[in-house]
C-alpha cells in the first residue's frame, strides 16, 4: 500500500509533468487517442428497437445529460476519467437519480479528520469492509487555503471506480506513470540545462595561436611591441586581422546540444514511453521505416486490450444505470420478438496506411474466409453494421437505377445500369456487372499471354493502371517464388480477375520463368 504522504508526492509530479513537460503531455494524449474512443451499437435481433436503443444513449450522451456540471459529453467525459486515472491512479464517478455523472479527482477522496470516531475502516479515503470490498468513498471539497473539507461518505453502490490495479490487495489505484516520473523529470532539467548552455555557447570569443618559438613571457608581456598579443574589437562590425607569420585566429564553438546528449535523452524518454507502452516511432516518426512502425503499432494495440476492456466494462454499467431507468419510464420496450436489451461498446479502428494493399488484403481474407465482413466494417474508424451497410447499398442502388445512371464501383461489385427490357433475350443478368462483361469479352486476349508479364501493355484486361500494377507485381513475386501460387491467385481475385483466368496466369508465368531443358 502507497502511503498517503508519498502518493499526494506522487501525484503532484505526475501532474505537475502533464501541465508544463510537453512530452509528458504528449504521451498522456496519445494514450487517451488509442485507449479511450468508442463507438456505441445496438445489437438487438429488432432493427427499430436497435433505432431507438442508440438515439436513447445518444441523448443521454449529450453534456446536458451526462455531465453533473452539464459541461463534457459521454465522449469527452470518459476521456478525462481516463486521463485522471493514468496521472492520479483512480477516479471516482458518483450516480444521480437525474442520469447524470460527477466525477471527483483522485485527491478529493481521503480520510476524515475524525476517522477514528466514525467506528469504521477507512483506507486512503475508502470505507472497506474486512475482505477489502469497498463499501464508501469520504468525498472532500478543496478550500482556498488548498486545504480540504470533508463533505460526506458516498455508498459504494452508488458510484463507479475507475482505477490501475497491480495488486490483489490494492484498494486505491496507482499511476502507471509512476516508474517514469524520474526519467520525465530528468529529461525535463536536462532541456533546461541544455538551453542554458546553448544560450552561453552564442556568446562567442576569439582564440589566438602563436608560434610556439615565443617564450611564455613573451606572451604575456604586454608592454612590449605588440608581439605578446592582439587587441581585437567586433563593437564596430567586421574587421580584418593582421597576424603575425605562424600565427592564427579562430573562434571558439561549443557543440550544442552533444550527441551523447541527444542519445541519452532518446533512451531516457523511450523508457518513460514504456510506462503507458507507447512505442518510440510514435514520437519519432522517422525513428524507423514503415515495417517496423507497423510492427510497433500491433504491439501496442495488444497492450491497449486491456486498458479498453476497463472502459468497455465501465460503460457498460453506464449504459445499464441509462437503459433500466429508460425502460421503468417507458421510454424503451424490450424487442418485440423477445430476448434482451443488446448492444456493444466498439474501440474506435483505425484508418488504412496503405488503402490498395489493406483493402485488396481484406477483400481476400473474405473470400478465403478467415474474416467476416461484419468483422472488417467494426475495426474501421467509424464502425458499421453490415447489414446496415447493405441497406444502405441497395438504397443507392435503387437511386441510381431511379435516375439512369450507371456507375461503376470497380472488380466485383454491382454496378447500377438503366432498367432492360425484361424480354430481350440478350440482356445481361441482373446482378452483372459491367467488369464481368468486359472480363468475358478478353478471355481471348487473356488466353494468347505466352511470356511472363513485364509490361501494363501486356494484360489486356479491364483493370485501371493501380490493378494492373499490382496484377503484374504479384506475376513476378510468384514466379520468384517470393509469394506461394495459391496466395497469388487470392490477390488476383481479390483485384478483380476471374478465379480460373488467374489461376491459369500464375501456372503460366512460373512455367515460362522456369529454365526450359534440352
Amino acid at each position: 500500500m502507497l502511503p498517503a504522504r508519498s502518493r499526494q508526492q506522487l501525484t503532484a509530479n505526475a501532474r505537475d509533468l502533464d501541465q508544463n513537460y510537453a512530452v509528458a503531455a504528449w504521451m498522456i494524449r496519445r494514450h487517451l487517442d488509442y485507449v479511450a474512443s468508442f463507438n456505441f451499437r445496438a445489437t438487438t435481433p429488432d432493427p427499430a428497437t436497435n433505432q431507438r436503443l442508440e438515439a436513447l444513449v445518444n441523448e443521454h450522451s449529450r453534456p446536458d445529460n451526462c455531465d453533473l456540471a452539464r459541461r463534457h459529453g459521454l465522449a469527452r467525459f470518459l476521456r478525462l476519467a481516463e486521463a485522471r486515472r493514468t496521472i492520479d491512479g483512480d477516479c471516482l464517478l458518483v450516480k444521480y437519480t437525474s442520469g447524470h455523472l460527477q466525477a471527483i479527482e483522485s485527491d478529493r477522496i481521503r480520510d476524515p479528520q475524525n476517522v477514528a470516531a466514525l467506528k469504521a475502516e477507512y483506507t486512503q479515503g475508502v470505507r472497506h469492509t474486512a475482505a477489502g470490498m469497498a463499501t464508501g468513498y469520504a468525498v472532500h471539497n478543496r478550500t482556498p487555503s488548498g486545504q480540504y473539507e470533508y463533505q460526506r461518505t458516498v455508498q459504494a453502490q452508488n458510484t463507479l471506480f475507475l482505477a490501475y490495479y497491480q495488486r490483489f490487495d490494492q484498494i486505491r489505484g496507482i499511476s502507471p506513470l509512476a516508474v517514469a516520473v524520474n526519467p520525465l523529470r530528468d529529461t525535463y532539467e536536462n532541456f533546461d540545462y541544455a538551453l542554458a548552455r546553448a544560450k552561453v555557447s552564442q556568446l562567442f570569443g576569439l582564440v589566438f595561436y602563436r608560434d610556439g618559438g615565443d617564450s611564455f613571457d613573451d606572451i604575456g608581456d604586454t608592454e612590449s611591441d605588440g608581439a605578446g598579443g592582439y587587441d581585437v574589437s567586433f563593437g564596430d562590425g567586421p574587421v580584418k586581422l593582421d597576424l603575425d607569420p605562424g600565427d592564427r585566429a579562430e573562434f571558439l564553438e561549443s557543440k550544442t546540444p552533444a550527441k551523447e546528449f541527444v542519445d541519452f535523452n532518446q533512451t531516457m524518454i523511450s523508457l518513460a514511453m514504456k510506462a503507458l507502452d507507447l512505442p518510440y516511432s510514435f514520437y519519432s516518426e522517422n525513428f524507423t521505416n514503415f515495417f517496423g512502425s507497423r510492427g510497433a503499432l500491433l504491439h501496442y494495440q495488444k497492450s491497449a486490450e486491456n486498458k479498453r476492456a476497463d472502459l468497455i466494462e465501465l460503460l457498460n454499467k453506464i449504459t445499464t444505470w441509462w437503459l433500466t431507468n429508460d425502460l421503468a419510464a417507458g421510454k424503451i420496450a424490450a424487442p418485440p420478438s423477445g430476448g434482451e436489451l443488446a448492444w456493444e461498446w466498439i474501440p474506435t479502428g483505425l484508418p488504412w496506411w496503405r488503402p490498395g494493399e489493406e483493402i485488396a488484403a481484406e477483400v481476400a481474407a473474405i473470400q478465403s474466409g478467415l474474416r467476416t465482413r461484419t468483422e472488417i466494417l467494426k475495426s474501421r474508424p467509424i464502425p458499421v453494421d453490415f447489414r446496415e451497410h447493405v441497406n444502405q447499398l441497395a438504397d443507392e442502388e435503387a437511386y441510381l437505377r431511379e435516375k439512369n445512371v450507371s456507375v461503376d464501383f470497380g472488380p466485383g461489385a454491382d454496378t447500377a445500369a438503366p432498367p432492360a427490357d425484361q424480354n430481350a433475350t440478350d440482356a445481361p443478368p441482373e446482378n452483372s456487372s459491367i467488369i464481368d462483361v468486359e472480363e468475358q469479352t478478353a478471355t481471348e486476349d487473356i488466353d494468347e499471354i505466352k511470356e511472363p508479364i513485364a509490361s501494363e501493355e501486356s494484360l489486356e484486361i479491364s483493370l485501371n493502371g493501380a490493378q494492373v500494377g499490382a496484377v503484374i507485381d504479384v506475376l513476378e513475386k510468384a514466379a520468384a517464388g517470393v509469394i506461394a501460387p495459391q496466395v497469388a491467385v487470392e490477390i488476383l481475385v481479390s483485384v478483380g480477375v476471374i478465379r480460373e483466368k488467374a489461376e491459369e496466369m500464375v501456372e503460366r508465368q512460373i512455367l515460362n520463368a522456369d529454365p526450359q531443358e534440352e
